[in-house]
């Protein structure tokens, strides 16, 4: 589990919110972060990169995707 590894290393070396900011962005290259993701990461004060931007355009893709 490379994963949890690379999670403990960094709380270890103080740089998690670096490495959740550094892991979104591979998830998410186009910085299309889900809101809830932005939300629950704010909340823990860790900002992603363009978070303000990425989730006024999830927020757009939802309701466009809405149905009426």
């Amino acid at each position: 589990m490379q994963l949890m590894k690379n999670i403990r290393e960094s709380i270890k070396e103080d740089r998690f919110p670096q490495f959740v900011q550094d892991f979104m962005a591979r998830m998410f290259p186009d910085f299309s972060y889900p809101v809830w993701v932005v939300n629950a990461l704010q909340d823990v004060n860790i900002h992603l990169r363009n978070d303000y931007s990425t989730q006024e355009q999830c927020c757009t893709k939802e309701k466009n995707n809405a149905k009426p």
